[in-house]
């Protein structure tokens, strides 16, 4: 029987007057309410930013110890938590020219986040150090390739997911031009199919996440110089790295019980 989560949640949104009722016993996790599901974010609007900036400061006052704090639960697409503006479009221009990218919907929701990750990690930058920021609500990060994309830690180095990862394998993410979400699915479809739990990491932050991981999927053809050198690292730590087409093509009996058993 899974223990109930508590969550005390405080409003902070713009008309929040931050007089908040306070909890005798600190519940799991806190939860900051700014109201963007509700009316989107106005994301260049620096007036707001400094109102959510202030409530994020007078929690900072109120909490005694260590806590975990949920920033914003993300159930639909982080596009539709910005509101639309000529700002918002014009950026996205600059970016995909930025990125030698063309314009379509993966690269449309991967502009949106970085805007969205960059704005909640200015904010969390007001929190103790001791204090943890979450996202919430989350979709199963790696149901789809463009989820595990958009939920990397490329893009939310500092938060913490509501969910833990299982497992001893990873699968390296490439820069966000060169990845292919149908490369990527043929590998999830493979990888799930057999039961198995995988981790995504951007391919710049392997040697910062691998700890743990007994072997890393990776796809040759969009590994850069300094990431193929992180590689021998990992194998010289007794790892083993394995290209994404091999695993794609299936591995033999003996190599897919390994992957299912961890290393003690």
């Amino acid at each position: 029987m899974h223990k109930e989560i508590t969550i005390h949640t405080l409003d902070a949104s713009l008309s929040s007057s931050l007089e908040w009722e306070i909890p005798e016993n600190a519940p799991e996790y806190w939860a900051l309410d700014f109201g963007w599901e509700k009316k989107p974010l106005s994301i260049f609007d620096e007036a707001h930013f400094r109102n959510y900036e202030l409530a994020v400061q007078e929690f900072s006052k109120l909490i005694q110890e260590p806590a975990k704090v949920i920033f914003a639960k993300a159930n639909s697409p982080f596009s539709e938590l910005i509101a639309p503006s000529e700002r918002r479009e014009i950026g996205y221009a600059e970016y995909l020219e930025d990125n030698g990218a063309s314009e379509e919907p993966l690269f449309y929701e991967l502009y949106c986040t970085d805007l969205f990750s960059e704005y909640l990690h200015r904010l969390a930058a007001g929190l103790p150090d001791e204090t943890m920021p979450y996202l919430w609500n989350l979709p199963p990060i790696n149901s789809t390739p463009e989820n595990a994309l958009l939920l990397c830690k490329r893009r939310f180095a500092h938060f913490a997911l509501e969910v833990a990862f299982e497992g001893n394998i990873g699968v390296s993410l490439p820069k966000d031009p060169l990845f292919n979400p149908e490369s990527y699915l043929s590998l999830f479809t493979y990888l799930k199919g057999n039961g198995l739990s995988f981790q995504c990491i951007p391919e710049e932050q392997l040697n910062d996440f691998w700890d743990g991981l007994d072997h890393l999927i990776i796809d040759p053809e969009t590994m850069s110089e300094t990431g193929l050198r992180m590689l021998f690292g990992f194998e010289a730590a007794g790892g083993e790295v394995v290209s994404m087409q091999g695993a794609v093509k299936g591995c033999n009996a003996t190599l897919l019980q390994e992957w299912q058993n961890p290393r003690v």
